[in-house]
């Protein structure tokens, strides 16, 4: 039987389980793997981690280039942590962590599996992470990607993503904007 991993880079509280993996029933027995760097998920992640039937793994780690420390930007409403500010939310800022970054190249290879998907929500982080990927050659190991771009900066941006994206013959990929 193939093997699939659904790797959330991102997870935040495990909302990707109930609007994405759990409406694929080819999804039921996939191994899940979340990464999410904030502590104020994890209590989340874990509970969905001891309930859930799946084999589940919580990595406590931001996706990023390099596995380098990172300043985390806390904003008010809980909803998103960034690595990489933008202007226009500077005045939701609550305050900052460190967090340990993991290389995303290093991610990909170590959890290959027969099917590998990626869903990414990392908070305008997404063109160095698929950056990086693409350089190393490890976005040919990924088979659907699903990418929830935020902090749009126009045309420019986009023309980036669809340039790592487009020699890659994906089951499926994903761009979602969120302005």
């Amino acid at each position: 039987m193939k093997r699939t991993t659904f790797l959330d880079f991102g997870a935040r509280k495990g909302e990707s389980l109930e609007w994405y993996v759990n409406k694929r029933r080819d999804l039921d027995d996939a191994r899940i793997v979340f990464f999410e760097p904030c502590h104020s998920h994890l209590e989340d992640l874990r509970k969905i981690q001891a309930e859930d039937h799946r084999e589940i793994e919580i990595v406590e780690r931001a996706v990023w280039i390099n596995n380098d420390f990172l300043k985390f930007d806390i904003f008010e409403n809980d909803l998103a942590n960034s690595v990489t500010p933008n202007p226009k939310d500077i005045e939701q800022v609550l305050g900052s962590e460190v967090v340990q970054g993991i290389d995303v190249a290093r991610v990909v290879h170590k959890y290959r599996a027969d099917r590998l998907i990626v869903k990414m929500d990392i908070e305008g982080a997404e063109v160095e992470v698929l950056r990086r990927l693409w350089k190393t050659g490890k976005l040919h190991d990924i088979d659907e990607l699903l990418v929830e771009y935020h902090n749009f900066r126009g045309a420019r941006e986009i023309a980036k993503v669809k340039q790592f994206t487009k020699p890659h013959r994906f089951q499926g990929i994903h761009l979602m904007w969120n302005y």
